[in-house]
């Protein structure tokens, strides 16, 4: 009976290892998700006009954060991306949450603003060593 139980125990506490960690791999990509903006329209125009997508053919749940941090900007002088930006308004939320998430090719990095180039960005005009605040 008492080698019954440690094998139970032993199977929950494996279970609650993996439910902890598939919730962590939840929570890090949420926060990724969240860290993209653009930074240069006219750049962002210009790789747009090659792909349908930010990831070239498939859609993404960056896709959306972009789409999302792109609504209240004029964009009538950036026609691939107002088209790229309409197209993104015809999903569904059901279709949305059912998109993965995948992280930006290199060619789209460079005009990504993310929280990190921002924070380098506000460091340097500061003159803050960002690995202190790393640390």
């Amino acid at each position: 009976m008492a080698e019954h139980n440690e094998i139970l125990l032993k199977k929950i506490q494996e279970q609650g290892d993996l439910v902890r960690k598939l919730k962590a791999e939840k929570e890090s990509s949420e926060k990724v998700i969240n860290e993209y903006s653009i930074q240069d329209l006219g750049e962002f125009d210009k790789y747009i006009s090659q792909y349908s997508y930010i990831n070239g053919y498939t859609p993404s749940k960056l896709d959306f954060e972009v789409y999302n941090n792109l609504k209240n900007v004029d964009l009538m002088r950036y026609p691939y991306v107002k088209r790229w930006w309409c197209h993104m308004r015809s999903f569904s939320n059901s279709e949305i949450t059912q998109l993965p998430f995948m992280k930006p090719p290199d060619a789209v990095k460079l005009i990504l603003n993310t929280n990190q180039n921002r924070d380098q960005k506000v460091c340097s005009q500061y003159k803050v060593d960002v690995r202190i605040l790393i640390s």
